[in-house]
């Protein structure tokens, strides 16, 4: 029997759960390095128009604009070498060529007599059914200006609606916070010992579509749709995954999902209705905050069935298990086996932010996202935003802890 890390089983067993529960050319493109007067340099091309790429503290930080092909098409040259490690390194040595130790454990499964990619890419195809042609653009321009497969694009964007991740968020204001301001914090745990690559690679996309709000995407390079982001009126979005048993493939994807809601979304009710409307694929816990309307939810969602959880005196916590009425103890028993630190987490913001009130602020924020029971090994992000002024502060592992780096979506805005 092949050894493998309980979280890394996890993750293929997801896979396969999902799926059992369901019905069913490149382009070259040269590259010129310019001085940018101190900066790390930069990479221009005559197809990018403003588009650029700079590295600050340890940060990718693209800067794209234009229709959804040409930013997919501008992030693929920027990060063309970025992005083939991340395709070799994390999908196809990870997500791909893992399947083997997974075989060993399931001998009677029918998959294990599959090619592992034929099998996640024939469930991806069914994803891709779902997508607007807007986002299938945005992905086409991606490969075309990486010089990869379509399909490695399509794969690693929707190998997130079979993965189980086991992330934290949490909102507050009012008369929790100095000032009253609303602050919202976020770690994305993914944790299967892709950790060293991501953290080299954590991606800071600022992004100014030609329609839509303009907005800010944190995750890594290659991969389409939106993980954790905020836009330009202040709504702020963050996906944590919540195994059930109500999965499609005929849903839309996740992080596509998201990007709709970020850049079309002047409120949360706005996104709270692209969301809660949406064909979707599986089991996730969604916080949304904004400060227009100085409030947050958790939209608590499943392919067919959804809740949406209001705040309770100025607070909200979400981790990996529902809560609201509508899906409370729906969550799969593989997430109950595995997902066991999740209440863990959930209890221990809620003792942080009750020991904390009126006194947080954005360093005790930062402080709840690197507590020793919030905090996982595998946290690859953590981000705090200040939606009000528009501040979003990301730490990743090529950083000590607790040390968080300022940006401000509007000016770093092209």
């Amino acid at each position: 029997m092949v050894k493998m890390r309980i979280g890394r089983i996890f993750f293929f067993l997801s896979i396969l759960f999902f799926m059992g529960l369901d019905s069913v050319g490149s382009v070259e493109t040269t590259r010129r390095v310019v001085s940018t007067g101190g900066l790390t340099p930069i990479t221009e091309n005559a197809d990018l128009g403003k588009a650029f790429l700079e590295r600050r503290e340890g940060f990718l930080i693209l800067h794209l604009e234009g229709s959804p092909y040409e930013m997919g098409f501008q992030e693929g040259v920027l990060l063309k070498e970025e992005i083939a490690e991340v395709y070799k390194e994390y999908l196809y040595k990870k997500v791909i060529d893992e399947w083997v130790g997974v075989y060993a454990l399931m001998k009677k499964s029918k998959l294990a007599r599959r090619s592992p990619r034929e099998v996640l890419l024939e469930n991806a195809k069914q994803l891709e059914k779902a997508i607007p042609l807007k986002y299938l653009e945005q992905m086409r321009g991606l490969a075309e200006g990486a010089g990869v497969s379509s399909d490695d694009v399509l794969m690693l964007t929707t190998h997130v609606d079979f993965l189980v991740a086991l992330c934290s968020g949490f909102a507050t204001w009012g008369s929790l916070t100095e000032g009253g301001g609303l602050i919202t914090g976020r770690n994305l745990d993914w944790g299967r010992g892709e950790e060293g690559l991501f953290e080299k690679y954590t991606t800071i996309r600022i992004c100014s579509p030609k329609e839509g709000f303009p907005f800010v995407s944190i995750s890594y390079p290659g991969f389409s749709g939106v993980l954790t982001g905020m836009n330009t009126q202040g709504l702020t979005l963050e996906v944590n995954f919540s195994m059930c048993e109500d999965n499609d493939s005929s849903g839309l994807p996740i992080t596509i999902l998201l990007q709709k809601a970020l850049s079309n979304s002047p409120d949360i009710k706005t996104a709270v209705k692209t969301i809660t409307s949406a064909k979707r694929t599986g089991g996730f816990n969604i916080l949304l905050t904004s400060a227009k309307d100085n409030q947050a939810k958790v939209v608590e969602v499943s392919a067919h069935q959804y809740g949406i959880r209001e705040a309770i005196d100025e607070r909200i916590i979400t981790t990996n298990h529902f809560l609201t009425p509508e899906l409370k103890g729906k969550n799969s028993r593989l997430s109950t086996l595995f997902s066991s630190t999740s209440e863990d987490r959930y209890g221990r913001l809620v003792e942080l932010i009750e020991e904390n009130k009126g006194k947080i602020n954005l360093k005790k924020a930062c402080q709840f996202m690197h507590d020793f029971e919030v905090r996982q090994k595998g946290t690859i992000q953590s981000i705090v935003f200040l939606p009000e002024s528009l501040d979003f502060f990301v730490w990743a592992g090529h950083l000590p802890f607790g040390n968080f780096v300022k940006f401000n979506l509007k000016e770093e805005l092209l």
